[in-house]
């Protein structure tokens, strides 16, 4: 495990320190949309979905150098690298999904402590901000001046949506990581290809031979 943390512990920061960046942009770009439940789950699906094709090249990366490595008998081939890497990423997110489970199950009612847990989660996972808002799940009675009205209770006010929304980049990593050791693409965007210049002298050498 040491050496485990040793050779990939920068790479999860660096996926975490990805999540918190998008987290703030996907939190400050659907604030704003709150207010349209359609705007605000579009741009809540855009937000998601650009946090984890960032996630999928960079654990792709380290799937192609881990390759180079099994190649070489250096590293033992873990087709579940990725998921471990992406785990570790995610050890914020899965502390704030269990301190805000305890707070909802203990305390259904202490709105100011669950509110402040919320608030920490968005800072890091703000890119599900607008999907956590916007989505609801049952329905409540509430006092409007005077009157009794219905409406829905949105996903955030439950606890295992913040468990849920850590799935995502589990699957995408150990998608990534496997697709990468096999230097495998889903599309030609994803293939790095040499310079004209690299190539040609290479192929005239060739010729000559």
């Amino acid at each position: 495990m040491r050496k485990f943390f040793s050779r990939y512990g920068y790479s999860a920061v660096k996926l975490f320190v990805t999540q918190f960046a998008l987290g703030l942009f996907g939190a400050m770009l659907t604030s704003s949309t709150l207010e349209e439940n359609v705007l605000a789950i579009v741009v809540g699906i855009f937000a998601v979905a650009f946090y984890l094709f960032l996630i999928y090249m960079n654990v792709w990366d380290i799937g192609a150098k881990d390759k180079i490595s099994v190649d070489c008998g250096k590293l033992e081939s873990n087709p579940w690298r990725g998921v471990l890497i992406a785990l570790i990423a995610n050890i914020p997110n899965l502390i704030l999904a269990t301190v805000y489970m305890i707070v909802r199950l203990a305390a259904p009612m202490n709105d100011a402590v669950s509110a402040f847990i919320r608030m920490l989660a968005f800072l890091i996972e703000g890119m599900y901000y607008g999907l956590l808002a916007a989505i609801t799940l049952g329905t409540r009675t509430v006092e409007v001046d005077g009157e009794m009205m219905t409406e829905g209770i949105p996903l955030f006010e439950y606890w295992w949506p913040f468990f849920v929304i850590v799935i995502p980049a589990l699957i995408v990593s150990g998608l990534a990581y496997y697709l990468g050791t096999r230097n495998a693409h889903f599309s030609k965007l994803m293939e790095t290809e040499y310079p004209e210049s690299d190539r040609e002298p290479r192929r005239k050498w060739f010729s000559k031979k």
